[in-house]
Formats: structure tokens, C-alpha cells, sequence
């Protein structure tokens, strides 16, 4: 996770952010109201799901993992998938 914000006074903040999703939990809760009162601002959040029974890539299976991965994206998001071939 990468961004930056600037603050009504003037102030301005740039971080980065790597490690696991619940490790991301206290830097969310602190930049939420930050960002709420923002006058400018920016975030670029990359997710990596690893599924190591698989999944499943016939049917809606695809598109509904899509839906919930960018159902709380406001702005754009882009999903990308790769498959790893069997040896």
C-alpha cells in the first residue's frame, strides 16, 4: 500500500505499507479519518490471494471473486489473475 495525503494546514504525509492484510488493520483505522479531511490525496493498494487447492475458472467463479475484491473501490480498480501450470 502506497499514499499520500495533504492536510488542511498545510501539512502533508506520504507512507508505504508491506506485510499481511491483518498487520494493514491499524493503518487503515489511522488513515480513514485522514483521508475523510484530506484536501488532497492518494492510495494504491495491491492484494496478492494465493489459492493452493485452486480455483475454479469455468462459470461465475471468476466474475463474482472480481465483484467482491472491487465492491469497496471507489475510483478504479484493476483485477488481474494469473494460473500457475501443473508439472
Amino acid at each position: 500500500m502506497t499514499g499520500s495525503y495533504a492536510t488542511r494546514e498545510g501539512g502533508e504525509c506520504e507512507l508505504q505499507f508491506s506485510g499481511p492484510l491483518a498487520d494493514a488493520q491499524p493503518v487503515k483505522e489511522f488513515l480513514d479519518p485522514q483521508f475523510r479531511d484530506a484536501t488532497e490525496l492518494s492510495l494504491e493498494a495491491e492484494y496478492e490471494l494465493r489459492f493452493d487447492a485452486g480455483l475454479p475458472v469455468t462459470g461465475e467463479e471468476i466474475e463474482n471473486l472480481t465483484a467482491k475484491l472491487t465492491k469497496f473501490v471507489s475510483g478504479s480498480a484493476v483485477v488481474e489473475a494469473w494460473t500457475k501450470a501443473e508439472s
